[in-house]
């Protein structure tokens, strides 16, 4: 029966039917927050089916829509009047082109949308049978990796960072709106500087989590997309924070605007308190490489038997680990060891692919090459914290400086890093202002600077399975404080 007219005025019919509170918002104030499918609603594209006009007249025509340039085909297949006076209309969308921003969930599928006849407000958004992702979703929430089988089109990756980065974003922030749309306001709400040579965008902004215009929560799955929203909005909204998930080696089109915030989902889950930040390593693994986690080495011996049978090889899924944590917070020794096992990494692999040909244009090799002036950094934030259980000695002489780091009975070791010139900038509390300073150089000169002596261990020979050991201890300590 098609039906569904009722209760749609000539106002409504003039600038077509828009279903009132069809939103995540919207479905999450009429379900509970801890709904056993809340993901799968969260990975809808909400967006598309907010700009669908369900005016019945308009069952069996395309709809274009697009979002964030993105572009979309919908159409009304058919509406029905249920038992209980409620519509139920049936509809299809379908992705036509995602030429600019990659890494946007691809749909082509139908969805169950019922509503109130007269006033037009959602009750609930479905799809019709089981999601495809449905059982890698389950496993993958609840840690069940070895039980996933990833299928090869790249959706499920979409889906499982859309998800974990909602799951973060709900246990960070509360009291913010879902999805909701913002048109663009001419020269914004506040002035930035130039963006430079991208073109400008006229859509409509829909920021995951807002807070009207004082903050938007936006995500991309590429690094370059991330910046791309940070350039077309950053006017819209007076402080503008983009996760991605898919780190981008280019350096095209990078916002520097005041009031923008661009980070990795590594480094957003990292802004979790403890213990719950640690608690997402191998999920992030999943995503970062698509496929299950390996076994991790569960003791020392372990690490030099797994070191003794491959030799040393540096693979790309080790080395892309090591770069993801370079920047995370460090708050106890376990952070410390995990952190310095990727330091270990990398400088493992420099000193093994230094005497390639053809280094100097390798785009990784230039990058990676550098990574002294961030140990450098990490440095600074362990003295400044006074982190237990992780001694450094900076031994210092004119030929240049060599750091030690011991933590749970290692010794890490690295030449040639720079103090001077490193103003690293430190808030000490979420209310203070930063202040920047030349804190390892400062305490390299200190009485804390205790020195050591070189243990005699070579921890580069074993720089893979060492991290994968200092990953597996760090999660198991994060497991220990959650059951507690």
């Amino acid at each position: 029966m098609n039906s569904g007219a009722q209760g749609i005025d000539r106002t409504e019919r003039s600038r077509g039917v828009r279903l009132r509170n069809l939103s995540l918002q919207g479905w999450i104030q009429k379900h509970r927050r801890d709904h056993a499918e809340v993901w799968l609603r969260e990975a809808m594209p909400w967006q598309v089916l907010a700009q669908i006009d369900f005016d019945p007249k308009m069952q069996g025509r395309d709809q274009s829509i697009e979002v964030h340039e993105s572009s979309y085909r919908a159409q009304l297949r058919d509406t029905r009047v249920q038992d209980n006076g409620r519509i139920c209309a049936r509809v299809h969308i379908e992705t036509i082109s995602q030429e600019r921003l990659r890494g946007e969930i691809p749909w082509r599928c139908d969805f169950s949308v019922v509503y109130e006849s007269v006033t037009l407000e959602v009750v609930t958004v479905f799809t019709k049978g089981d999601h495809p992702l449905k059982a890698i979703v389950e496993k993958f929430i609840l840690g069940d990796f070895a039980g996933i089988q990833m299928p090869r089109q790249g959706q499920a990756l979409l889906v499982l960072a859309r998800v974990l980065m909602s799951e973060v974003a709900a246990n960070r922030y509360s009291g913010l709106e879902y999805l909701q749309r913002f048109d663009q306001i001419p020269g914004g709400v506040r002035g930035v500087r130039d963006t430079g040579t991208l073109g400008p965008y006229s859509g409509a902004a829909f920021p995951v989590l807002s807070e009207g215009r004082i903050f938007w929560l936006m995500y991309a799955w590429d690094e370059v997309v991330a910046h791309r929203y940070g350039i077309w909005f950053a006017a819209q909204c007076e402080r503008l924070l983009i996760v991605y998930a898919n780190p981008n080696r280019t350096r095209h089109h990078r916002c520097a605007a005041r009031g923008v915030e661009i980070i990795s989902l590594a480094e957003f889950i990292d802004r979790l308190p403890e213990p719950m930040r640690r608690a997402y390593d191998r999920h992030l693994w999943l995503i970062r490489e698509g496929k299950a986690p390996p076994r991790e080495p569960a003791t020392l011996g372990e690490v030099y038997s797994a070191a003794e049978r491959r030799g040393q090889r540096f693979s790309a899924e080790d080395l892309r680990e090591a770069q993801s944590v370079f920047g995370l917070d460090i708050c106890d020794s376990y952070d410390a060891l995990y952190v310095m096992a990727a330091y270990n990494l990398v400088n493992a692999w420099v000193s093994w692919i230094k005497d390639r040909p053809g280094r100097f244009t390798d785009a990784l090799f230039k990058e990676l090459y550098s990574f002294k002036g961030r140990l450098a950094a990490t440095l600074s934030r362990i003295v400044l914290k006074e982190i237990n259980g992780v001694d450094i000695f900076l031994d210092c002489a004119d030929s240049g400086c060599v750091a030690y780091i011991k933590v749970h009975g290692l010794q890490f070791s690295f030449k040639s890093v720079t103090l001077r010139g490193i103003l690293f900038e430190y808030r000490k509390s979420d209310g203070e202002a930063p202040v920047k300073g030349d804190y390892l150089l400062e305490y390299s000169r200190s009485r804390r600077n205790i020195p050591q002596g070189w243990s005699g261990v070579r921890l580069k020979p074993v720089a893979a399975p060492l991290l994968h050991w200092a990953r597996r201890l760090r999660n198991e300590r994060a497991r220990s404080l959650l059951v507690k």
